[in-house]
């Protein structure tokens, strides 16, 4: 799972916290780095941040948007790879 997916889960597991509670919840990251995602997670509308500054409090917003049709991947066939003979030098 990817670094934003992480946040973004966790934020919509645990609605209200700010940024550095966020951050102390997950000691594997940086404080930084966690307060950028949340941020981005803002900005690309996956979250919402309620409250005045510097107290600002995250939720996850849900998904918006037309969902299309799964699309079943069809089977590719792997092609035999044959080895070519290698020209003898003199």
């Amino acid at each position: 799972m990817s670094f934003l997916k992480t946040i973004q889960m966790f934020v919509a597991n645990n609605p209200g916290l700010t940024n550095k509670q966020i951050a102390a919840a997950l000691p594997d990251y940086e404080l930084h780095s966690v307060q950028r995602a949340v941020c981005r997670l803002v900005m690309l509308n996956r979250a919402e941040r309620k409250g005045v500054r510097p107290n600002f409090r995250y939720y996850a917003k849900a998904p918006t948007g037309p969902i299309g049709p799964i699309i079943p991947r069809a089977p590719i066939e792997k092609a035999e790879i044959i080895p070519e003979p290698i020209p003898k030098t003199c």
